[in-house]
């Protein structure tokens, strides 16, 4: 018998554990092939030089930039202003003994380019020793380009292609770059992965509202606004589209989810069932609380295992003998999902009447909510919320006969309470580690 069983007319505490099934890439031809975002990789290749070599490359940007080999030039009748030639560069290095052969020189040009100090005309090549335009990057231009986006780890920059209405320049060729800038609350979009502005962009607020698309469509949602602004974004893969979500979200935006009717006008958590590790319905409504009150009070644990946040075991059956092994001898649910599309009642129904930062999105493991005896959601604490700072509800409620039930998303959670019933005082301290 679970030591949380032993306390007669239990409250309730779920600990469940989210987050994402990753589905398989998406096959559109238009991105099949993988394709890195050059921007991000050139970003990470500068940052990797010292700081001697950085400053060694910004002196060489000068001096092309002042150099004779700036002029401006015209390809298929199309002039190019104050511009230079990539071999031509490559010669200057080698005859003025700055690089030892042209390969060498072209490492050196390409350095320029990951920095983005230079870059070509139109945007579209990487440093070659070939006839190829290039010239200074405009640190006055308007952006923020995907350089700029790429140095900040909260930004999302992925693949996607874009349609919809209300979003210019979206051209023929939908498939393009989608950032998110996170300070400045913009989705930016720009037609390859090396732009240095967007093409279009949206600012994120309130207004601005997230759905999720079915799998059938691949990795897609729908972002809309109360302008009449409505984008369709396809992702490569879930990783991508649910780091976009949480960036949207993180900026003021919702996330909709299409709820049913039980869980738009249910008022109390043992309306609801789940189907446990064993692949059996389990009702909410045998965790009611009986008329019988033991006077020492107590609660239950009840563990979600999700792996929507890319942190769970493949298996249930593995999921349980890991949890086990750690003493987890509370009743475990098979996965689910917290966040999207597929979302599962029960957290429709806690994240609908109990919002947080992220407004109803679940933004990270270690999420709880607080249910009280009748099953109605009585608080939600976030992912910083340390465990303990539960105590003082808990103990409130318990001390007023209530039933507490706690959702808790974590891979490794680690709870220590302290729960007083009258003149007796438990020391609960559960370790679960389902990752």
């Amino acid at each position: 018998m679970s030591l949380l069983r032993a306390w007669g007319r239990l409250p309730l505490l779920l600990l469940p554990r989210f987050y994402s099934v990753v589905p398989p890439l998406n096959t559109a031809a238009d991105m099949a092939d993988d394709k890195p975002i050059r921007a991000v990789l050139w970003r990470q290749e500068w940052e990797a030089l010292s700081p001697d070599v950085q400053a060694a490359r910004k002196m060489l940007a000068r001096e092309l930039a002042e150099s004779n080999l700036i002029d401006d030039r015209t390809y298929h009748l199309q002039t190019y202003r104050q511009c230079f030639v990539a071999s031509d560069a490559v010669s200057y290095m080698v005859e003025n003994g700055k690089a030892e052969s042209r390969e060498a020189a072209v490492g050196q040009l390409q350095h320029l380019v990951e920095g983005n100090l230079i870059h070509h005309v139109t945007f579209d090549h990487t440093f070659s020793d070939a006839k190829l335009f290039f010239r200074a990057t405009d640190p006055a231009s308007t952006g923020p380009g995907i350089f700029t986006l790429a140095g900040d780890k909260k930004n999302v920059v992925c693949w996607a292609t874009v349609s919809g209405v209300g979003f210019l320049g979206l051209g023929s060729n939908p498939t393009g770059v989608i950032g998110l800038d996170r300070e400045g609350a913009t989705i930016h979009h720009f037609t390859n992965d090396i732009a240095p502005a967007p093409k279009s962009s949206l600012p994120v607020d309130d207004s601005v509202e997230v759905k999720y698309l079915d799998e059938s469509k691949g990795h897609a949602i729908v972002v809309s606004n109360t302008k009449g602004t409505k984008l369709n974004l396809t992702f490569r893969d879930s990783t991508s589209k649910e780091k976009f979500v949480e960036g949207v979200v993180a900026c003021g935006g919702r996330v909709l989810e299409d709820a049913s009717e039980l869980v738009k006008n249910a008022t109390s958590l043992f309306e609801f069932e789940a189907v446990n590790n064993a692949g059996e319905k389990v009702s909410f409504e045998t965790f009611r609380p009986k008329e019988y009150r033991d006077v020492n009070g107590g609660f239950e644990v009840i563990a979600f295992p999700s792996n929507q946040f890319r942190q769970e075991l493949k298996d249930n059956a593995g999921i349980l003998e890991h949890a086990r092994g750690f003493g987890a001898e509370f009743p475990i649910m098979e996965k689910v999902w917290v966040n999207g599309s597929k979302t599962h009642p029960v957290f429709q129904f806690l994240k609908s009447r109990l919002g947080g930062s992220f407004g109803s999105f679940v933004k990270w493991n270690y999420t709880k909510f607080v249910c009280d005896s009748e099953g109605k959601p009585v608080r939600r604490f976030g992912p910083s919320d340390a465990p303990d700072t539960m105590e003082p509800l808990i103990r409130g409620l318990m001390l007023a006969w209530d039933l507490t039930v706690v959702l808790a998303t974590s891979p490794t959670l680690r709870l220590i309470l302290v729960v007083s019933s009258g003149a007796v005082a438990v020391l609960l301290r559960v370790v679960v580690s389902l990752s």
